[in-house]
């Protein structure tokens, strides 16, 4: 009986090989994130700055509006875009976040400048923008 079962288990994983059916891929990390008050979610992030003369960059569209400074700070909602490099480091991300740069200018952040996540992991315990704010890019 024992070799039966084992048979039948053999087959059936055959058969599945055999579909070319591919292993489940796991997404990606999420940049760790914490819900706060007001709509407000924090999140690190680790590009050196002061956000007035530089930090992680916070554009409207193609204009660059402001930064935000190395550390905590709080974005409101996500959307996808376009993948975006960090120039010099092999990171990438298509999530990009609502948030006000530190000079109080409305823009996107890109989580490629957020501290933790993989590359391609979204903000976590953040809402989707849902378009409210136009489009990253």
């Amino acid at each position: 009986m024992r070799i039966k079962i084992l048979a039948a288990a053999g087959l059936a994983v055959a058969a599945f090989a055999a579909t070319g059916a591919a292993p489940a891929q796991a997404a990606p990390a999420q940049v760790p994130c914490t819900p706060g008050s007001g709509g407000k979610v924090y999140c690190d992030f680790w590009v050196p700055g002061d956000g007035y003369s530089g930090g992680s960059p916070v554009a409207d569209g193609p204009v660059l509006v402001g930064y935000l400074p190395q550390g905590r700070n709080w974005i409101i909602c996500q959307q996808e875009g376009p993948v975006t490099y960090l120039h010099g480091y092999p990171y990438y991300n298509k999530w990009f976040a609502w948030t006000t740069a530190e000079n109080g200018n409305q823009g996107w952040v890109n989580a490629v400048a957020a501290s933790g996540g993989d590359n391609n992991g979204k903000f976590s315990n953040t809402p989707s923008c849902n378009g409210v704010h136009g489009s990253p890019f």
